[in-house]
């Protein structure tokens, strides 16, 4: 069996609450029964790769370490997945076993009717009365695969790759994270805002474990009402939310004083992207007792690669704001360098990084991994700086950069200038082809007051905070902004 699934066993006997979703819940020691009794079933499979097709909750993560218990690969794919979506990850990685929950099983059955693929429902497992004795039916590790996870890369505009991330890799990135970030204290509840089938999510799994943490996920859509509800009822201690659902937050809390229902909270992680510094300033004043930790992360680098120390902001508040629009410092077991300056008119490099976190490689596809993975440096693709401090600043992606008259323009950099003002919810910023300027800047924005119509003062708050020539000249009010399953933006390209 794998590591991660010892950190499971060495808590078999505990009574402390493992995971809360909803009304359900089940300790630590129930935990580890449940996936054993997954991993007998899936025991004697030949396929190596395990689909793990399922929400956030009790099922995933009991999947999640019945597959580390038999020594196999965790492949997660969002429940939102469609027929063709869940096909493709079998025929991808020649999985032959599909591991559901009721809520998913019809779903998986009906996409895979014509395939040779076993769809087992977790939840009828546990239900059947275990014929096995544990301690004789541990499988004994031969020629023990270095790869432990496959993820998917968000796929904002092709099709996605398949990272294969080693066991550890992901035990290393825990255990900086818990470094940087986290106190090992007893009794904290986090709070887990996000998917788990990404690579923050296998992160928190495993961290929550290793320290013996509440894992409380959601059983419904979220919305900040339910995010508010669950942190007071729960008594959440850890919040994990990417950065876009925050800036929703943060918009919607807006003129509320909260009084003392909060109080649990002391820890806000960000991931997945960014929030912005407004954001950020609101949470500070909303939670009061609550330290933010934002940072930068890769799933080709297991998951986090810098991060902003959550101690800066409790204990010395005038830096933490200077550092506010920051990725952090890198972990301990991470090595950052930037590389040659993009042009003259950018501020930056490419970021490489390098260290024991560092992906294997993409599945099956040699050539892609070739095109990043040099002498087990990453080429990320994302450009940033490091301050003369040490801290990392992210300026945008290469293969998202818009052309203008001879002038680079990174689109989050505006996104992040609309998403600050009054009205903006969330904002899309993507290029048009021209004649004479090669690319026009556009914006799609989403209104928090759709009756305001204030795109003339949006607009001027733009030429406030950017140069004239990054600052968008067409506006589009949507009411939707299409996004992966993981919370990025689906990039336009040229409409």
């Amino acid at each position: 069996m794998k590591e991660i699934f010892n950190l499971l066993e060495l808590k078999k006997n505990s009574q402390e609450k493992a995971i809360v979703c909803g009304i359900e819940s089940i300790t630590y020691s129930e935990l580890y029964k449940y996936s054993v009794e997954v991993g007998h079933a899936i025991f004697n499979e030949s396929s190596e790769n395990i689909i793990v097709f399922m929400p956030n909750g009790i099922d995933y993560v009991a999947a999640f370490f019945a597959i580390m218990y038999v020594d196999k690969v965790v492949y997660p794919i969002s429940n939102k997945s469609k027929d063709n979506e869940i096909r493709s990850a079998i025929l991808r990685t020649d999985a032959t076993v599909v591991l559901c929950c009721k809520e998913t099983y019809a779903r998986a059955k009906e996409a895979t009717a014509d395939l040779a693929v076993q769809v087992l429902c977790v939840e009828d497992i546990r239900n059947v009365e275990n014929k096995y004795n544990i301690d004789r039916r541990k499988r004994k590790i031969q020629n023990e695969n270095p790869v432990s996870v496959l993820l998917n890369t968000s796929g904002s505009t092709d099709i996605h790759k398949i990272v294969m991330l080693t066991e550890r890799g992901i035990l290393c990135n825990c255990k900086d994270w818990i470094d940087i970030a986290l106190e090992a204290n007893g009794g904290e509840k986090m709070l887990v805002a996000m998917p788990t089938c990404t690579s923050f999510g296998t992160v928190v799994i495993v961290t929550c474990t290793m320290l013996g943490w509440t894992m409380v996920f959601f059983p419904t859509f979220f919305n900040s009402a339910t995010l508010l509800k669950t942190i007071q009822t729960e008594g959440i201690t850890h919040l994990i939310c990417i950065g876009s659902m925050l800036n929703i937050l943060a918009k919607d809390i807006e003129g509320i004083v909260p009084k003392n229902e909060y109080n649990s909270l002391k820890f806000i992680g960000i991931g997945g992207n960014k929030a912005v510094p407004q954001t950020i300033k609101t949470m500070m004043m909303f939670f009061e007792n609550a330290a933010i930790s934002p940072g930068y992360g890769i799933t080709e680098a297991t998951c986090i690669v810098t991060a902003i120390t959550p101690k800066l902001s409790r204990t010395n508040e005038e830096k933490f704001l200077e550092k506010i629009e920051s990725a952090g410092i890198p972990l301990r077991n991470v090595t950052v360098k930037i590389g040659p300056q993009l042009n003259c008119n950018t501020k930056g490099g490419e970021i490489l990084v390098s260290g024991p976190a560092i992906m294997q490689g993409y599945y099956n596809d040699e050539i892609k991994t070739k095109n990043v993975l040099e002498d087990g440096v990453l080429h990320t693709g994302d450009i940033g700086y490091f301050d003369e401090e040490g801290y990392l600043y992210i300026v945008g992606r290469i293969k998202n950069i818009i052309k203008t008259g001879g002038y680079t323009v990174f689109p989050e950099e505006v996104e992040n200038i609309l998403q600050s003002t009054n009205n903006v919810k969330e904002a899309h910023v993507y290029s048009i082809k021209d004649e004479l300027l090669d690319e026009r800047i556009a914006a799609d924005i989403i209104l928090i007051d759709e009756n305001k119509n204030n795109i003339d003062e949006i607009k001027e708050c733009c030429m406030d905070h950017l140069a004239d020539y990054k600052v968008p000249e067409i506006f589009r009010i949507v009411s939707k902004i299409e996004k992966t399953k993981t919370g990025k933006i689906v990039r336009k390209v040229y409409k």
